[in-house]
């Protein structure tokens, strides 16, 4: 699945401070989806919009951490006991979520009417239902985006040499010509940082 650009031409053109020519905007286009993609990889996030998801995930003691974010809504959490076709599914009544992408699972002691369990048991997972996604690209995303564009398109030579010199005169350009025409900054990495997920080490299985 091609996923869209997390800016658009408009974006650009605020940025540059005038309309793209007609033979900038195919390229700008292009460099649009490039750097969605640096920046997807860079966070390891989509940024697509509100999604439901409905995964199963091997509780930490009693903690089940969220590998979707940001997480809007926890909808329900359910034990499953064993796999394949000798399952126990039990509705879970106590848990609890209050932001974030982590939730706490109560003792198994508290279950009523059902099967007798331990969260530490690697053959006990927590099915989970939440809601995930943004409802909106975030701004500084759209940001960084379209700066990375504005970059590619008026930076002499990028991603090509760190400096050169012609007679007495000589100039260096941004650290991020040297990593690729598509390069991170730093400030582009301050501001992505605030949205870069951790390495998940939740195992996820689905059904």
């Amino acid at each position: 699945m091609v996923l869209p650009s997390l800016a658009d031409l408009e974006d650009v053109e605020d940025r540059l401070g005038r309309d793209l020519e007609t033979a900038e905007q195919r390229r700008a286009d292009a460099l649009l989806r490039d750097a969605s993609v640096v920046v997807r990889n860079y966070t390891r996030r989509d940024f697509t919009l509100v999604e439901n998801e409905v995964a199963r995930y091997l509780p930490r003691g009693r903690k089940v951490v969220l590998p979707k974010r940001p997480v809007i809504a926890v909808n329900s959490v359910k034990a499953v006991i064993g796999y394949g076709t000798h399952q126990t599914i039990t509705v879970l009544s106590f848990w609890s979520w209050v932001a974030g992408n982590e939730i706490i699972l109560g003792e198994p002691s508290l279950m009523i009417n059902g099967p007798s369990y331990e969260w530490n048991d690697s053959n006990v997972w927590a099915e989970v239902d939440y809601d995930h996604g943004f409802a909106e690209v975030p701004a500084d995303i759209i940001s960084v985006v379209a700066n990375l564009v504005v970059r590619n398109l008026t930076v002499p030579k990028a991603g090509m040499i760190d400096m050169e010199s012609v007679g007495p005169y000589s100039a260096r350009y941004a650290t991020f010509t040297a990593s690729g025409p598509l390069g991170l900054g730093e400030a582009d990495r301050q501001v992505l940082n605030r949205y870069r997920s951790s390495i998940n080490h939740t195992v996820e299985l689905r059904a």
